[in-house]
């Protein structure tokens, strides 16, 4: 088991509700509820605003890339992906 930092914050009600409806009632799911959504956003959220990131169905995705030539692929690689690698990291 992981080692736990206990923390103590305050969150609106609604919020509140709806973690209690999620989780129907078991305490320790929502220590695992908050735990996984915190992770999420220490490790991948914090960057979806600032490179305005967007979650797509992997299929959706595919159809997309099928109606690309390789070099058209390339170029939106390339046009997309020189600033932003720096941009990327330096954050």
């Amino acid at each position: 088991m992981a080692r736990l930092t206990r923390r103590t914050f305050a969150i609106e009600r609604e919020v509140g509700e709806k973690i209690d409806d999620l989780v129907d009632g078991h305490p320790l799911e929502v220590n695992l509820l908050v735990n996984k959504a915190l992770r999420r956003y220490v490790e991948w959220g914090r960057f979806v605003d600032s490179f305005k990131l967007v979650t797509i169905d992997p299929r959706l995705l595919k159809l997309f890339w099928s109606h690309l030539t390789i070099d058209e692929a390339r170029e939106i690689g390339l046009q997309n992906g020189n600033g932003r690698v720096v941009e990327f990291i330096l954050t």
